[in-house]
């Protein structure tokens, strides 16, 4: 099964908080918003897609302002499944008109992420939640493969931590090497 692009995002990638407790963890690269987060006001341009990210980096970078040099590009596959009360089932993932992926972008990892209350993504409980703490995760907070974020999103779903379902995604980064956005 393959995760399908849907879309670009900047962020301001914070270090660890206090509150995450393991050691490996270097910086929060989770798709939610909770901690790493987007520019103030972007939701306001009202550009971004379906899936609440923006279809490429350009267009991305249009709701930054003078603060770029602040924030990182993200970019986001979405499997075509969700996990709700601990079972997986199949959805239909509606494909944007998004921008391929270019070589500067690199895999960070998988995230378990909730969406309860309608169109845009919530909480990965690895930050959000200190799940960290009890499950195997990388440097930027994630999971490293798909098997493990898939198992990560039936335990979440089955209540223990934020409410909803939960979607499994790849988490890309623009290398930092280049010059920022």
């Amino acid at each position: 099964m393959d995760a399908i692009l849907v879309g670009y995002f900047p962020k301001r990638t914070l270090v660890r908080p206090p509150w995450v407790h393991a050691d490996q963890v270097e910086e929060i690269a989770s798709v939610s918003g909770c901690i790493s987060a987007g520019p103030p006001g972007w939701i306001d341009c009202r550009r971004h897609n379906d899936y609440w990210f923006f279809n490429s980096m350009e267009e991305a970078c249009t709701v930054l302002g003078d603060d770029r040099v602040y924030f990182d590009m993200y970019a986001y596959k979405l499997y075509p499944i969700v996990a709700h009360q601990g079972v997986v089932h199949p959805i239909q993932v509606n494909l944007p008109p998004a921008v391929p992926i270019d070589g500067d972008f690199h895999l960070l990892g998988y995230d378990a992420v909730s969406r309860s209350l309608g169109s845009s993504f919530e909480c990965s409980p690895l930050s959000c939640n200190d799940a960290a703490r009890d499950h195997a995760v990388n440097r930027y907070c994630l999971f490293e493969s798909y098997t493990t974020a898939l198992a990560g999103a039936v335990e979440f779903s089955a209540g223990r931590y934020e409410p909803g379902p939960y979607y499994v995604f790849e988490v890309y980064r623009r290398d930092r090497k280049l010059s920022r956005l």
